[in-house]
C-alpha cells in the first residue's frame, strides 16, 4: 500500500529508462534526480530494471553518479525484472512496450518521454494523438500520467509522483484501468 509506505517505510520505485542507448542517456538522469527529489520528501528505495539490450558497462558512470550523490549503490535488477516491477509502489517508465508490461502487472507508473529539440518539433508537425503512452492508446483515453519534453525535468516528476502517491483513488483508478 503506497500511503501506508509514505509513512512507515521507503517507497519502493522503479526506475524504467527505456532498451535504447539515447533514451536511457536522456531519462536515466532525469530519473536518478528525481528520486533524490523525491527522497527530501519520503524514503525512496529507488531500483533500476535494466533491460537486456543494456549492458552494465553502459549503465556504470550513472550507476556512479547515483552512489556518488546518494552515499549507496542504486539496486540493479538485471533479471526478474516483472517481479520487481510487482513489487513497487510506483514505477518511472519511459514511454514503450514496457508501458504495456507494467499496466500489466497492475503498478502504477508516470510515463516519461523526451527526445530532441527538432525530433520533437517534426513530430508535432506529422503526429496528431491525444496520447503518446501505448496504455493510454490503447485504453483510449488518460488513464496515466503522460510527461513530455520539460515535463520530465526532475523536480517536476518528483513533485507528479508525489501527488500520484498521495492520492489512494487516483492510484486504485489507474490499478484498475
Amino acid at each position: 500500500d503506497p500511503q501506508r509506505a509514505l509513512s512507515t517505510g521507503p517507497l519502493r520505485l522503479a526506475l524504467m529508462p527505456g532498451s535504447r542507448r539515447s533514451e536511457v542517456r536522456s531519462l536515466l538522469p532525469r530519473m536518478i534526480a528525481a528520486a533524490h527529489a523525491l527522497r527530501r520528501q519520503v524514503e525512496v528505495e529507488p531500483v533500476l530494471i535494466q533491460a537486456p539490450s543494456l549492458s552494465a558497462e553502459f549503465l556504470a558512470p550513472s550507476l556512479a553518479d547515483y552512489a556518488a550523490t546518494a552515499g549507496k549503490p542504486l539496486d540493479v535488477v538485471p533479471e526478474d525484472r516483472f517481479q520487481a516491477i510487482a513489487d513497487s509502489h510506483l514505477v518511472l517508465c519511459a514511454s514503450g512496450t514496457a508501458t504495456l508490461e507494467v499496466g500489466l502487472l497492475g503498478t502504477p507508473m508516470l510515463v516519461l518521454y523526451r527526445l530532441g529539440l527538432w525530433s520533437y518539433l517534426l513530430a508535432r508537425l506529422l503526429v496528431r494523438l491525444p496520447h503518446f503512452s501505448l496504455v493510454n492508446l490503447v485504453l483510449g483515453r488518460s488513464a496515466v500520467p503522460e510527461l513530455l519534453q520539460r515535463e520530465t525535468e526532475p523536480e517536476n516528476v518528483a513533485a507528479e509522483a508525489l501527488a500520484l502517491l498521495q492520492s489512494p483513488a487516483r492510484l486504485t483508478a489507474m490499478r484498475q484501468d
